[in-house]
C-alpha cells in the first residue's frame, strides 16, 4: 500500500550545499515545508507545500528530479531532471501556506526527489535539498488474469482474459494492450500473444492445447508495459471425471408410532446438471452413549435409479418399534440417531460419489414438552402464579388442539393438588394458578395423554419461594395472553 502522508521539514541552511553565486541568509528562516515523505503514486498527483510564520513575499523554484543508481563498474547517481517551475508568492496573514501542485510521471519509477530553493523577502535566498528521496509505485494499478476453467484435456481449447483495475477499482486500458505468454509443466513456452483492445478494458484470448500436450501444471502470465503483471496456473489431466455432489432428505424425528420412513436422494454434476444413474442406500442405528456401544447397527439396504437427479426411497421400521436391538437398547428411549449411507454412480462416467447423513432423531413419542422463559421463576404465597409452555412437534403430526394436563402441587407434607386441563394453540399452553396462603413449596407438572415408546410426555418446573422483608411485598402480576 502506498503511503501518502507528508513529513514536515523545517529549513536549514546548509552552506557546503550552496552555489557559489550568491549569499545565503544565517538566521531562523520564517517558513517551513510540508513534503512527501516515503512513497509516490505514478499518474497522480502530489503536494509541496509551503508553511510561513508571517507575512513575506518572495519566490521559490522548485526542481523536481528522479536518480538511478549504477553500481558496476562503479557507483554512481544518474540524476534526470523531470520538472523545473518558480513561483511568485505575496502572502498576509489570511493566507499563511501556499500549495504547490506537483504531476508525477506515469512512466517514471525508482528514487525521486525535490531541490527547492528561492527567495524571501526580510530573510534572503534559501536552497533546500531533499535528502531522503521518495520511492514512485506503479501499485497504484493491479493486472488480474483468469482462465474459463481449472481443468482441461488435451485437444480442449483454454479461453482467458485479463485486465487491469486502479486504485479506485475502476478498469483501466493500457494504450499498448496486454501480453500473455503460456508455459507447460515443463517451464516451455507453447503460447504467446499480444492483444490491443480499443472497445472494451477487457483482453480475451483463447489456446488450443494439442492432443499430445503435456500432462500437469500449466502457468499463464498477463503483462503490460506499466502496469505491471499477473499470473495464474490451470491443469491438463488425460481425462476429467464429472464430478458431482449427493443430498440426503429424510424426517427430522422418527417416533415410536412411525412404521414407515420416506425421504429422497438428489444428485448434481458441478456444472448444474442432474445425475442419472444408481443409487445404494444402508440404514443403521447408531447410539454411542450406550455402555457396551460397538458400532451402528445396520438394519436395511435398498438400491433405487436415479432419475433425473432424484430418487425417493421407503423403509419399513417396524422391527425397530416391536423390540429391542442386539445392543440391549430402545432408540426411542435413549439418545440414538438414524445413519443414512447414500453411494452414487453415474452411468456418463463411472464416478461414484457417498453422502453420510445422521441428522434424523428417534423420538419416544410425536411432541416435547418444556417451560420456556415467561414462565414465573419465584412464586409468593397467596398470590397468582403464571406458567408457560411450549409443545413442540417431533414428527409429522400437529400439536394444535392435543390437551395438556397441568398440576399445582403445593405444601410439603400435607399436599395439595390443582389441576387444569390446556388446549394447545399455536404450540403453547398456559395457565394462572392461585398459590395457596400456606404454600411453603410448590412444583408444577405438565403431561400429556398420547403414545410413547418408555417414558410419558412430561415435564416438570420448581420455582423458589418469594419472601416478604417487613412491611414490603414484592408482587408478580402477569395477565393471561388473549
Amino acid at each position: 500500500m502506498l503511503r501518502t502522508g507528508f513529513q514536515l521539514f523545517c529549513l536549514a541552511i546548509l552552506g557546503t550545499a550552496m552555489s557559489q553565486e550568491f549569499e545565503v541568509s544565517t538566521g531562523m528562516p520564517p517558513f517551513a515545508f510540508l513534503a512527501p515523505s516515503a512513497c509516490l503514486r505514478a499518474g497522480h498527483t502530489t503536494h509541496i507545500k509551503m508553511l510561513m510564520f508571517n507575512e513575506i513575499s518572495g519566490n521559490i523554484t522548485i526542481k523536481y528530479h528522479n536518480y538511478t543508481n549504477v553500481y558496476y563498474p562503479e557507483r554512481l547517481y544518474y540524476q534526470d531532471f523531470i520538472m523545473e517551475e518558480t513561483f511568485e508568492f505575496d502572502l498576509d496573514e489570511d493566507n499563511m501556506m501556499i500549495d504547490f501542485p506537483i504531476e508525477v510521471p506515469e512512466e517514471v519509477v525508482g528514487k525521486h526527489g525535490f531541490i527547492i530553493s528561492g527567495y524571501a523577502e526580510g530573510y534572503g535566498r534559501f536552497n533546500y535539498t531533499n535528502k531522503d528521496l521518495c520511492t514512485a509505485q506503479t501499485t497504484g494499478h493491479k493486472v488480474y488474469v483468469q482462465t474459463d476453467k481449472p481443468i482441461y484435456k488435451p485437444g480442449q481449447t483454454v479461453r482467458y482474459r485479463g485486465f487491469v483495475v486502479d486504485s479506485n477499482l475502476k478498469a483501466s486500458n493500457p494504450s499498448d494492450g496486454m501480453n500473455f505468454k503460456i508455459n507447460n509443466p515443463n517451464s516451455i513456452e507453447v503460447h504467446n500473444e499480444q492483444i490491443v483492445r480499443v472497445d472494451s478494458p477487457i483482453f480475451e484470448g483463447s489456446f488450443i492445447l494439442a492432443e499430445e500436450a503435456t500432462i500437469g501444471t500449466y502457468q499463464i502470465k498477463a503483462m503490460t508495459s506499466s502496469k505491471g503483471s499477473a499470473y495464474c496456473s490451470f491443469s491438463v489431466e488425460e481425462y476429467v471425471l464429472p464430478k458431482f455432489g449427493v443430498e440426503i432428505k429424510g424426517p427430522k424425528h422418527i417416533g415410536a408410532a412411525d412404521t414407515i420412513i420416506r425421504g429422497k436422494v438428489t444428485a448434481t454434476y458441478t456444472y448444474g446438471k442432474p445425475v442419472n444413474g444408481r443409487v445404494v442406500l444402508k440404514f443403521a442405528v447408531d447410539n454411542k452413549q450406550q455402555s457396551m456401544y460397538s458400532g451402528a447397527y445396520h438394519f436395511q439396504e435398498l438400491t433405487t435409479e436415479l432419475v433425473e437427479g432424484e430418487a425417493d426411497w421407503e423403509v419399513d421400521i417396524t422391527d425397530l418399534t416391536t423390540r429391542k436391538l442386539r445392543y440391549l437398547f430402545n432408540p426411542f428411549c435413549t439418545p440414538s440417531n438414524l445413519v443414512i449411507t447414500a453411494s452414487v454412480s453415474d452411468t456418463q462416467g463411472g464416478f461414484t460419489a457417498e453422502k453420510v447423513d445422521s441428522s434424523t432423531q428417534f423420538s419416544q413419542t410425536s411432541a416435547k414438552l418444556s417451560f420456556n422463559k415467561n414462565t414465573q421463576k419465584n412464586y409468593a404465597a397467596g398470590f397468582p402464579y403464571y406458567v408457560e409452555l411450549d409443545v413442540e412437534a417431533l414428527t409429522g403430526t400437529g400439536v394444535d388442539g392435543m390437551s395438556v394436563k397441568l398440576t399445582m402441587i403445593s405444601g410439603l407434607s400435607d399436599l395439595k393438588y390443582v389441576t387444569r386441563r390446556v388446549t394447545v394453540s399455536d404450540g403453547k399452553v398456559f395457565a394462572l394458578f392461585q398459590v395457596p396462603e400456606d404454600a411453603c413449596a410448590v412444583k408444577i407438572t405438565a403431561e400429556m395423554d398420547i403414545e410413547a415408546a418408555c417414558d410419558e410426555v412430561f415435564a416438570c418446573f420448581q420455582p423458589e419461594r418469594l419472601v416478604s422483608k417487613g412491611d414490603e411485598f414484592v408482587r408478580f402480576v402477569k395477565s393471561e395472553p388473549r
